[in-house]
């Protein structure tokens, strides 16, 4: 793998509605990166299984201003890459979100499955977003999702980070969603400092007072974080004694202190 000539800046992944769309568009703020819907190339085996990949090789095809919009050719193209490093060059290539020396951001949160596998193909700096285990559930339950199938859910997610860490701790930064949304600015500080680029401060500045003003009135489980105390408030005491029966969230964030 040539490290020098890939356009990947970094991945971001994490269980879905854990903030992974909030941190994309906060590093997209950077002048120098792009990115379309979920790119997901990873998780294929080889870059020739591409086209097998649903529904992240449809995604790269889909046309719109903030789509990867590659033709059908185009999209072959990437599948007769010969290395990951090569893969996200077609892209830049193909795509017309991209200028000459920009870079890419690959987000997908179904990367911390399989995470461990995933983290062999580049060495590029991935951020995994972590909800507490209410606040994820309360963003399913809010979506439909019963608890039972939540919990298989997140124990799926966050089994895949826990075997990718000891191998890859290095590459790894864990961003708690509560800290992200209370002090997004030293946040990010080091999310741009871990990927060796200097901060927009005022772009990203931009950025959050343009979201406030879109969302005025607090969301559980939004960019604009009402606290724990009243997520546990808004939940049956089934709920919270399963949830605490399963919750990773004190192994998660003793492993990422030590390692």
């Amino acid at each position: 793998m040539s490290h020098n000539r890939s356009p990947l800046a970094a991945l971001v992944t994490g269980v879905e509605h854990s903030g992974t769309t909030h941190l994309a568009s906060l590093i997209k703020c950077h002048p120098k990166i792009r990115g379309g819907f979920e790119c997901g190339v990873l998780l294929a085996k080889f870059p020739k299984d591409l086209a097998t990949l649903s529904p992240f090789f449809d995604w790269l095809k889909e046309q719109g201003d903030r789509q990867w919009s590659l033709s059908d050719e185009q999209a072959e193209q990437v599948t007769l890459a010969t290395d990951w490093d090569e893969v996200y060059c077609r892209i830049c290539e193909f795509s017309h979100l991209f200028r000459p020396g920009d870079l890419l951001l690959d987000k997908c949160p179904a990367y911390t499955q399989s995470l461990n596998s995933v983290l062999k193909k580049v060495d590029r700096p991935c951020f995994v977003t972590v909800k507490r285990i209410v606040a994820q559930y309360s963003s399913f339950k809010k979506r439909g999702f019963k608890l039972d199938k939540f919990i298989d859910h997140y124990l799926a997610y966050t089994s895949g980070l826990l075997a990718a860490l000891p191998t890859h701790h290095d590459q790894i930064m864990m961003i708690w969603h509560d800290q992200l949304v209370q002090q997004p600015l030293i946040i990010m500080e080091k999310v741009f400092e871990k990927m060796g680029l200097e901060m927009p401060i005022a772009e990203i500045e931009t950025h959050l007072i343009e979201n406030l003003n879109r969302h005025s009135q607090p969301r559980l489980g939004s960019f604009n974080y009402q606290g724990l105390e009243e997520i546990y408030k808004s939940l049956s005491e089934e709920e919270v004694a399963a949830l605490s029966l399963v919750s990773l969230d004190n192994k998660i964030e003793t492993l990422f202190q030590i390692l």
